[in-house]
């Protein structure tokens, strides 16, 4: 005997979730770079998806575990959705050359800071446009930013910081076209983290970014020490 025929289901099915962009960030600090990007991020808080892996060590070191991660993407076929960074300093790091050449010879975005990260904290509140060490870059951030302690998790908080972030990108492109008209890019004072924030804003909402910037101006202008 035939079997009777079932009829239609009526539920619906489960409409299939799209894939969030994923951006995959390799840095050399264990918590400066992290915390403050994630803080950037979650006043982001658009479709975009942030992997960060920070103390992952000298920048060849960085860029060989992004080019692993290139490789798995490329075998999954989420390459072309996603974006892979490595973020890291000047120091006296002797192959930060040879390991940039090899992160964007391998389509690897790079986001590099001379002496370090924390220059990039100094533009969110002032211009500075001079040679620094690592350990004074520190002690400004310090002095700018209370809650930055370099021997206490060196963690910047971006709400804290957020009031300033677009004179931040604006300091940072000037001084990059200055160093490029010295022939002397990426030379001490340098920082092109802009990029990696717009890439992360453009993934997200970049909305959020301008109502957390004029959410935080009072407070920023508040909060600056006096020199």
């Amino acid at each position: 005997m035939a079997r009777p025929i079932s009829p239609p289901s009526l539920k619906r099915r489960p409409v299939a979730q799209p894939k969030l962009p994923v951006i995959w960030i390799y840095c050399e600090g264990q918590n400066t770079e992290t915390s403050y990007l994630e803080g950037f991020a979650a006043h982001v808080n658009g479709p975009v998806q942030l992997k960060i892996a920070g103390g992952v060590g000298v920048p060849m070191t960085i860029v060989r575990a992004a080019l692993a991660k290139r490789k798995e993407l490329a075998a999954s076929g989420t390459l072309e959705h996603d974006e892979i960074w490595v973020v890291f300093d000047e120091d006296t790091h002797p192959d930060r050359t040879q390991a940039i050449n090899a992160a964007k010879q391998n389509g690897i975005s790079v986001a590099f800071s001379s002496p370090c990260f924390e220059l990039w904290a100094i533009l969110h509140d002032r211009d500075h446009d001079a040679p620094i060490t690592s350990k004074n870059a520190q002690k400004l951030t310090s002095h700018i930013y209370p809650h930055y302690d370099h021997n206490n998790g060196a963690r910047l908080k971006y709400g804290i910081l957020a009031g300033g972030y677009e004179q931040a990108v604006r300091r940072a492109k000037a001084m990059q076209r200055k160093r490029a008209d010295e022939l002397a890019p990426m030379a001490n004072p340098y920082t092109d983290v802009n990029a990696l924030t717009e890439a992360i804003a453009q993934k997200g909402q970049p909305e959020k970014v301008e109502a957390a910037r004029k959410g935080a101006a009072h407070r920023h202008a508040k909060q600056r020490p006096k020199n």
